[in-house]
């Protein structure tokens, strides 16, 4: 389920100077929270279990800065711009382990004092109490070359409903954001 939010500023000012700026309405597509657990192998970070939390398109992200808080706890982490090619205007949060106490909803607030104004807009994640991590895949295979390889991979019957995949290029990490994805299949049943 996507939530679809916008928070729009209007102020009524008379006399209003010519060439006034003010901070564009922060529009958000919908928050996430995910667990992750990252194989030896993964250009996210060292390997092991955790927790990203975002959303994928917050609108305008120059000059917005969020946070996040989990409801449950009230731990706060800033999110910080991953915008890459796929998703321009993405804000997460990095390098949060693992923790069961973490797992329920979190507010994520965005503030755009671009111009002057200030705008700030809110939305709250799903919940992840009760999810079961998924084991890694098996017989992972990779054929063909140049543009059009060919990957494979298998779970264990019943283990998955549905694979994200992402492709990076770990030889552009860090220019700009941490990883520049290449191509994105999600939801593959």
């Amino acid at each position: 389920m996507s939530n679809f939010k916008t928070l729009m500023l209007v102020a009524a000012l008379g006399a209003t100077p010519v060439g006034l700026a003010s901070a564009a309405p922060i529009t958000l597509s919908g928050g996430a929270l995910t667990i992750i657990d990252s194989s030896s192998g993964d250009p996210f970070g060292p390997p092991g279990m955790g927790i990203v939390v975002g959303d994928n398109s917050v609108v305008p992200s120059g000059g917005t800065t969020g946070s996040a808080t989990n409801q449950s706890t009230g731990f706060t982490i800033p999110l910080t711009f991953f915008g890459n090619t796929l998703q321009p205007n993405s804000f997460c949060c990095s390098g949060v382990p693992y923790n069961p106490d973490l797992l329920g909803p979190w507010t994520l607030t965005f503030t755009n004092s671009a111009g002057g104004s200030t705008n700030t807009a809110s939305e709250v994640t799903g919940s992840d109490v009760g999810v079961t991590v998924p084991p890694f895949p098996l017989n992972v295979t990779a054929s063909g070359s140049g543009a059009t390889p060919t990957y494979t991979w298998t779970y264990p019957t019943g283990s998955v409903s549905y694979v994200n995949v992402a492709i990076y290029d770990p030889t552009m990490k860090n220019v700009p954001s941490p990883m520049v994805c290449l191509y994105r299949i999600i939801n593959i049943s």
